[in-house]
């Protein structure tokens, strides 16, 4: 019995101490957010779109200007800000093997017929079956001298691939990868308005 009460004490107390933490990381998303949006707006970028995950990594998009910013410093004091031009291509690496990668006309490759989610599906499923995942990225490349690439690391730790973790991961590729797609039309279409 008096287990019992040491052990439900114990369990209070661990749930506070959760509750605090949760609270703490809370106040300072809030606040590292604020700072980001208000810089921003500084800068006259116009969010249309907004691609998140876990409240980390980031990938903004202003359509109307046509420009993009990836944030991934945590407090936000200095965002990128790349124009759609600025993509050269982009792809996604599951465990060291390119499962998805943007081709002509921002078409993903292997997807073509049934887009982003078959090209990744297929990609998972063509090479050897693997009950878990110990890296996801999505790579950016660029067309700038100072900042040539991008990578997002989505897993960067062995997880299991029938987890809510890796799901909501490959999610999160799959919308990264989407908005890219959606840049990199809307680039082309651009540059063919223009000449």
């Amino acid at each position: 019995m008096i287990y019992a009460v040491y052990i439900l004490l114990f369990a209070g107390a661990f749930w506070v101490v959760a509750q605090l933490i949760a609270t703490v990381f809370i106040r300072f998303y809030r606040k590292s957010k604020a700072i980001f949006d208000t810089r921003v707006n500084e800068l006259g970028f116009i969010v249309s779109k907004e691609v998140v995950y876990y409240n980390t990594q980031l990938l903004y998009v202003d359509d109307i200007n046509k420009k993009w910013i990836a944030r991934d410093d945590v407090h936000g004091k200095n965002p990128r800000i790349f124009d759609f031009e600025d993509v050269i291509d982009f792809e996604m690496i599951d465990d060291g093997h390119c499962i998805a990668r943007s081709g002509l006309g921002g078409a993903i490759v292997g997807g073509a017929l049934f887009g982003v989610n078959g090209a990744i599906a297929g990609g998972i499923v063509s090479r050897e079956t693997r009950n878990t995942c110990a890296s996801l990225n999505v790579v950016i490349r660029l067309n700038k001298l100072e900042c040539p690439q991008i990578m997002f690391d989505v897993i960067g730790h062995k997880v299991n691939r029938s987890s809510h973790y890796y799901r909501r991961a490959l999610e999160f590729a799959q919308q990264l990868l989407s908005t890219l797609t959606y840049i990199e039309h809307n680039k082309t279409r651009e540059l063919e308005e223009r000449l």
